[in-house]
């Protein structure tokens, strides 16, 4: 499976991949040399991201006080009606 971002390079790979087996062959070998490379240097970048283990993460949660929490009051209850409020803006 080849990704192809663009139309115009779709149409390209396109042609390529259905002319004859020797540019054919000659493509796929370039994707596969060039997703090689890729993983490669995907592979060996170093994060700067620091995780924890799933043991200290687990240490680390979150905790709600539940029993000791108080909700806000709302500044309105009961139901709001909107008279003559214009539908179309």
């Amino acid at each position: 499976m080849v990704h192809v971002p663009t139309p115009p390079r779709r149409r390209r790979t396109s042609n390529l991949l259905s002319e004859d087996e020797g540019s054919r062959s000659n493509y796929i070998l370039d994707i596969k040399q060039d997703y090689a490379r890729v993983r490669e240097l995907r592979g060996n970048r170093q994060s700067s991201k620091k995780y924890l283990t799933l043991k200290q993460a687990r240490a680390n949660k979150l905790t709600f006080d539940w029993d000791n929490y108080t909700p806000p009051r709302p500044k309105f209850l009961g139901v709001k009606v909107f008279d003559n409020y214009p539908w179309k803006s």
